[in-house]
């Protein structure tokens, strides 16, 4: 018979074990879409830093915001499955083409569920494109079905798409995307996540410029 202490030694060793391979697979990951796609990769890196300065200000606890800081940096891993021409194609979309990329969440979410146990994580990724007013993908939630950390990357995510050039569209400026924010307010997005990242922007750029001085 095996000790239990060793018997419990050697779990504690497997689960590091385990621990340390998933880890290093979604580090895999995000080499890929770096290499596959680097603006993307870029982007889901600025989407993570905006979501965790709204979450900040909402007072999420550490748990909360580690699983954020992920769902964040991996909410688009699932357009490694969209082809590149579709992702940088500088003219609009055909309705074929916009469908595609309609399915990168679903796709994220098959790649990430062996790597990934924590389902807030997970349906973070699935839904990051849902809308307040029931008109998002994939599955048209409305409000509150939609869960916390979506709505949170839903606002980082469109904040940092209009403040960054595209192949078919020239970069916003701060100040109008923030009232791009505004105006989707209760549509889009969740008008209290709104006012809270408004408030989040406006703080983060006066500690900037305080340090600037």
């Amino acid at each position: 018979m095996i000790p239990s202490g060793l018997q419990r030694r050697r779990h504690q060793y497997r689960a590091h074990g385990a621990h340390h391979t998933r880890r290093s697979a979604l580090q895999g990951l995000l080499r890929a879409l770096e290499a596959i796609e680097p603006e993307t990769m870029n982007h889901s890196s600025r989407v993570r830093r905006f979501s965790l300065l709204l979450a900040e200000t909402l007072g999420l606890d550490d748990r909360q915001l580690r699983q954020l800081s992920v769902a964040a940096n991996f909410h688009d891993i699932g357009k490694i499955q969209v082809p590149s021409t579709i992702l940088n194609k500088p003219e609009k979309l055909t309705d074929d083409e916009f469908r595609l990329v309609k399915e990168h969440p679903e796709h994220g979410v098959r790649i990430l569920t062996p790597l990934i146990d924590d389902p807030a994580i997970l349906n973070a990724v699935r839904t990051h494109h849902e809308r307040v007013d029931g008109t998002g993908y994939p599955n048209g939630l409305k409000g509150y079905q939609i869960p916390l950390f979506a709505r949170v990357i839903a606002i980082a995510d469109s904040f940092d798409a209009m403040t960054s050039w595209r192949p078919y569209r020239e970069a916003m400026n701060q100040p109008e995307a923030l009232d791009e924010i505004r105006r989707e307010a209760g549509t889009q997005f969740d008008p209290l996540l709104v006012e809270a990242f408004l408030e989040a922007v406006a703080r983060n750029n006066a500690q900037e410029t305080l340090a600037l001085r």
